[in-house]
Formats: C-alpha cells, structure tokens, sequence
C-alpha cells in the first residue's frame, strides 16, 4: 500500500477544510472590527422567539464566544479528516463540515452585527430571518463545494487472496450474473421523516400562536431540508456484479463504489445498529467506516483495501457477500 499517497490526501481534506473554513472566519472578524466605532458599546447578542432582543455583551465577547465557537468546529472536523479519513467520503463529510460551519458562523455574526450599524441597541432591533436562512443555504452551498476539491481513494488492488473461509457463489469462470436489491429506508427513514414533518408543523404553529414568521420559516425551512436529506440518505438501489459492490440513491447522489479487486473479503454480519454510526442514513463514525445504516440488524460488511470497510444494511447479505466474494477472487486471476 501506497502510505505516502494516502497520507497526502488526508492532510490535504485537512488543510483545505481548515482554509475553506478558517478564512470566512477571519473575513467577518477583519469586517465586524472595521465596524467597531459605528456599533454600540454593548451591542444586542441574543434575541427570543419573537426575535425581540433579550441580552446584549460587548463585542469583544461576542466576537469572542462566536467566532471561537466557528473556529473550533473548524479545526475539530479537519483534524477529524486527518485522523479518521482512510475513505474519500469520510474525508469529504469532514472537510464540508469545516467549510461550511466557518461560513455559517460568520454569517451568523454578520447577521447580527449589521442592523445595528449607526444605530443605539433596543428592544427595536429585530433579527433578519432571511439573512440567517441565506447564511445556512449559503453555507450548505460552501460546504457542497468543499466535497469537490477532495481526491477520491487512489486505486488499490488488492495482493493476497481472499480467505479461504469466506463464503463463495458457485460462479462458473465464464459465467456472470448479478445480485441487486432495493433499500426502502427502514428505521432511518421513518425516524427522519417524523422529526422533518415535526419540525414542519412546529415551525408552522408557532409562527400562528406566537405570530413569530421568521421562527415559522427556520423551523419549517429546516423540516423541508431534513425530508430532503432522509429521502437521499435512505432510499439506495444495491447491487453486485463483476466490477464489484455499488450503492446509489435514488436521487441518483451519493454513491458509493467498491472495486472487485480491492476487496479483501465480504460477509453477512448479524447485527449493526444505531450507535455503530450515531445515525441512520448514508454515514461515517468515529473509526473512519463508511456505512448506509437504515436499521438495527443484518447488513453486508466489506473488507477493503487502505483500512476501509463498508456496511450495508440489506436483505439478503448473505447471497451479496458470497458473490462478491467470487468476483473478488475471480479479479485477482486477472490482474
């Protein structure tokens, strides 16, 4: 295996996340510091439900608990991809993440900070709402956009043979065929279209009894966002053939390939579950393994090369697991 290469990749996810993220950071404090002399002495920090000012602190520890808040999440999650980044998708989620935390928080402070340029701090100064909303799609967006600059894995066949335990398709050497199953979301997807459709219907009421709009438009905004992500993350089309084990959702992204040479082995496993991964969905945990986890039980786990491994929750692992197999070895005669 190629160390110097995949260590290359995984600082790089970290020092393009720490960038992305470090530099909307230090825009907003070189702008919120410009801004100084036309802001208040204590300037409005927290606003309630109806986005009425409640609490107000000086700049510098505004600046301070927010901006340093940003930061942290920065660093943590491009540490995160250097530790934990042996997939091209761990090492994508982390940079995001760093990305786009960076640039939520500073528009979270522009947000704040701009309506009260020239201004004196009062009960009068209402939060913008649609700034906020704009701050977190745009962030999103910045997130997005950080996943493109990340390599994917360099190719790496495997060397030894599949072991001889693991199970196997009675695959004829000129005969091919295909395992496919669908994955209609499970526990995750129930999960997460309740707390989506919750969020909706909050955000909804309390815009009517508390004649709070723009609580009314993050909250149902947020819920919109959720259906969307649970339907991506949980509904994949799972297949196995000769170039090897491939899941896509039927949004069509993400994705995710294993090559038949880079198999080490496949198996059914009795059980994964919500605490493996902290979530359902299409996701990574604390030791760098990839995993579309709708439900607690059976699933599919792929040893691949580079310290990877996959787990699929699916029907039928068993049968995926051995022809993957099959064509794992068959690669290796090939190669």
């Amino acid at each position: 295996m190629n160390t110097h290469r995949w260590r290359k990749r995984r600082w790089l996810a970290g020092v393009v996340g720490t960038v992305l993220g470090l530099l909307p950071l230090g825009v907003t404090l070189w702008l919120a510091l410009s801004w100084r002399d036309r802001l208040p002495g204590f300037i409005v920090s927290h606003w309630n439900a109806q986005g009425v000012p409640d609490d107000m602190t000086t700049l510098g520890v505004f600046l301070g608990v927010l901006l340093g808040i940003g930061a942290g999440c920065v660093l943590l999650f491009s540490l995160l991809a250097v530790a934990l980044g042996q997939a091209a998708m761990t090492r994508r989620v982390c940079a995001a993440f760093a990305a786009g935390m960076g640039l939520f928080m500073g528009g979270v402070v522009l947000t704040a900070l701009a309506p009260q340029l020239d201004s004196a701090a009062d009960s009068s100064m209402v939060l913008s709402t649609a700034w906020m909303m704009l701050s977190l799609l745009t962030a999103v967006g910045y997130g997005f956009g950080a996943v493109w600059l990340i390599p994917g894995d360099p190719k790496l066949p495997a060397t030894e043979p599949v072991p001889e335990t693991a199970s196997r398709f009675d695959l004829a050497a000129d005969m091919d065929t295909v395992w496919v199953k669908t994955i209609e979301g499970g526990v995750g997807m129930t999960l997460g279209l309740v707390v989506g459709g919750i969020s909706v219907m909050l955000g909804l009421l309390l815009g009517v009894v508390l004649r709070s709009w723009h609580l009314a438009v993050v909250l149902s905004g947020t819920g919109v966002l959720v259906l969307l992500l649970v339907y991506g993350l949980t509904q994949f089309t799972v297949s196995v053939d000769d170039t090897g084990l491939r899941a896509r959702s039927k949004l069509g992204w993400p994705k995710l390939a294993v090559p038949a040479n880079e198999v080490l082995e496949a198996e059914a496993i009795a059980s994964t579950s919500f605490l493996d991964f902290g979530g359902y969905g299409y996701r990574t945990n604390l030791k760098g393994e990839v995993g579309i986890i709708t439900r607690d039980g059976a699933a599919l786990k792929v040893r691949q090369t580079g310290d990877r491994t996959v787990y699929i929750s699916v029907d039928d692992a068993a049968r995926g697991a051995a022809l993957l197999n099959s064509y794992a070895s068959r690669a290796r005669s090939t190669t």
